[in-house]
């Protein structure tokens, strides 16, 4: 489901530089006297709407597990781009953590192999977030492995699988949670 956010004239006029930010990663309702006026949508967005989507179902496990992640993202964006550093274009790095988990859950550590996963696998990309004409895969790979490597990354991962749904996914992966807190604390 696609995630919104609602503000009001004053507040665009007060805040521009934040909403903008915000409608970086989702799009951003601008009410005039209560009622929707109009929206702030990236370019991308605008030109071509995510269309993995439609192809996902709501049941899969995936589905539940990018919904929890996404909105502690939401919640914690800038502190996480603190953490990790924020020399990384707006948006990037909410993918990259997507990708880390996904790789971290699917036990891939060969590039080569996260490569082909991203190129064609939909339900990969679906829960990356990547558009469908992303076209620096190969550099995309690279950040995603070097975000894997980060000192900060096991605490990050900690914090954004914390009470995530992992029931409906094999027990190995359950574990993941546990393994990813130990780093953590280590």
């Amino acid at each position: 489901m696609l995630q919104t956010e609602k503000v009001g004239m004053k507040e665009l006029d007060r805040h521009l530089g934040r909403i903008l930010k915000t409608a970086q990663r989702m799009p951003v309702a601008v009410h005039r006297r209560g009622a929707p006026w109009i929206w702030l949508v990236t370019h991308g967005r605008w030109r071509r709407p995510d269309p993995w989507t439609e192809m996902i179902p709501a049941g899969h496990p995936l589905y539940g597990l990018r919904e929890h992640v996404d909105a502690r993202l939401e919640r914690a964006a800038d502190r996480y781009a603190a953490l990790l550093g924020d020399t990384l274009p707006p948006g990037l790095l909410d993918l990259l953590l997507r990708a880390t988990i996904y790789r971290t859950i699917h036990q891939i550590e060969d590039d080569r192999y996260f490569h082909e996963q991203l190129s064609y696998h939909v339900l990969c990309r679906w829960f990356v977030g990547l558009p469908d004409d992303f076209a620096a895969l190969g550099r995309f790979v690279q950040e995603a492995d070097a975000l894997r490597y980060h000192e900060a990354a096991p605490a990050v991962l900690a914090e954004l699988l914390e009470d995530a749904p992992l029931d409906r996914f094999p027990a190995r992966l359950r574990l993941l949670r546990g393994s990813v807190e130990d780093a953590a604390a280590a």
